[in-house]
């Protein structure tokens, strides 16, 4: 058109454009969100794991200690006698 007024052809070209530029930065975002939670949930999972691990160690520590124990109160009541 005259006088540097743009078509509607012109305007629908810019908002495409435009459309296209949101929806790329939104995917980009939604993608970061999506890393972070992946990251957090493995790093929830590890810490699950380790605490697990800990609570099936205890109950062996236990069972050691208590050997430890009963072989001491056996060795003192024994040097008693």
């Amino acid at each position: 058109m005259e006088n540097g007024q743009r078509t509607v052809a012109d305007i629908l070209h810019e908002n495409k454009q435009a459309y296209s530029r949101i929806k790329t930065e939104f995917s980009h975002l939604r993608d970061c969100e999506l890393n972070d939670y992946i990251k957090k949930s493995m790093k929830y999972q590890e810490i699950l794991n380790i605490n697990d691990n800990k609570k099936k160690r205890l109950p062996t520590l236990n069972a050691k200690i208590g050997e430890v124990v009963k072989k001491s109160v056996i060795e003192v009541q024994s040097k008693n006698i």
